[in-house]
């Protein structure tokens, strides 16, 4: 069941983007597809997202945009194969094995 988030922030269970700046100690880049998870009662609005194949993580609701099916699934796999979900270029060994938090 899908519940809307306060604010206009995408639901839990919405597929969404990663607005922020790449953070690599985090395999977390620009562009990193996830899919909401929670949405605590926090202010400012925070959302819980489980990005593929790197961390779950609690971040501003600003931070994260929906995202289509069809670029959720061709960025996860770019990361699942070690490449950048947005730029050309690569990015190592996603932080989980391969399929992990995967459609």
């Amino acid at each position: 069941m899908t519940t809307r988030a306060a604010h206009g922030a995408p639901p839990v269970g919405a597929c969404v983007e990663y607005l922020g700046e790449d953070v690599p100690e985090l395999y977390l880049w620009k562009g990193h597809p996830g899919v909401v998870i929670d949405a605590p009662s926090f202010e400012p609005r925070e959302l819980v997202v489980a990005f593929v194949a790197g961390p779950s993580l609690c971040v501003p609701a600003a931070e994260v945009h929906g995202l289509d099916d069809a670029h959720y699934r061709s960025r996860g796999r770019r990361i699942i194969d070690g490449m950048h979900p947005i730029a050309e270029r690569g990015v190592g060994t996603p932080l989980t094995a391969e399929g992990s938090n995967w459609p």
